[in-house]
């Protein structure tokens, strides 16, 4: 019951043929206006999982409120990814523009009552602000987790939050993976990007369980749990797709 909580299916090579293996229930991830609506006909084609969004490095350099009526009037499972990220923002504008936009996806997000999946690269002090100030009680689950200890305890403290891992291995992400325990881990690839697919989120499942010492079964049976809770998947869909 294996589930890649993040993958660009879009932008995936032979997508088709690789989801027909059923290993691994991927959850297809937009991020600007363009793959928001490739990203919906595929999820909608295959009865996928979906979240859609606009990515910082996306509304830094502006965002039409058509990309935000269009995602109002969809039906994903989350919101995102969304967030901020000062690797990329290299101007106040930048920033500004990057704030802005998440705001907006947040208050889109409380509307419609979604999980938010959030991209925050070197931006986890900004992002626990934003949430915490709006007091945002909807679930959060911070995308290829990059934090330090400090903001796991502080998310794990103030929101419902849960710590997507990739197969990348940082002192961070180790120590997030103890702070919130199999409880609050999901994994991902954010393939094509990091690993070729969404396949490759055993990678992932292997990293949790070394680092917790627990069996890889117990890992991925776990994740994919914490998974259906986050986007409200039907566990018997979920049943279907295996690894171990």
């Amino acid at each position: 019951m294996a589930v890649d909580v993040h993958a660009h299916l879009t932008e995936t090579k032979n997508v088709e043929v690789l989801l027909k293996t059923r290993k691994v229930l991927p959850v297809a991830s937009g991020y600007s206006h363009a793959e928001n609506m490739k990203t919906v006909e595929l999820a909608k084609k295959h009865g996928l999982p979906f979240c859609i969004g606009i990515a910082p490095q996306i509304a830094q350099n502006g965002f039409r409120s058509e990309w935000l009526e269009y995602i109002e009037k969809q039906s994903p499972n989350a919101i995102g990814e969304i967030g901020l990220d000062n690797h990329w923002a290299k101007t106040e504008s930048h920033k500004k523009m990057q704030k802005e936009c998440f705001e907006k996806m947040l208050e889109i997000a409380e509307r419609k009552n979604l999980p938010v999946v959030i991209h925050s690269r070197e931006s986890m002090d900004e992002i626990l602000e934003v949430l915490m100030e709006r007091n945002f009680a909807n679930t959060v689950m911070f995308h290829f987790f990059s934090g330090e200890k400090k903001h796991a305890k502080l998310a794990l403290k103030h929101l419902e939050a849960y710590f997507s891992i990739p197969p990348l291995h940082s002192k961070g992400r180790r120590e997030a993976i103890l702070e919130a325990g199999l409880e609050r881990v999901v994994v991902e690839t954010d393939s094509p990007y990091i690993v070729r697919t969404f396949l490759d989120v055993e990678k992932s499942i292997l990293y949790v369980s070394e680092v917790l010492g627990k069996r890889k079964e117990e890992v991925e049976m776990k994740t994919a749990e914490n998974a259906a809770k986050i986007f409200k998947l039907s566990m018997e869909k979920v049943l279907e797709y295996k690894i171990f």
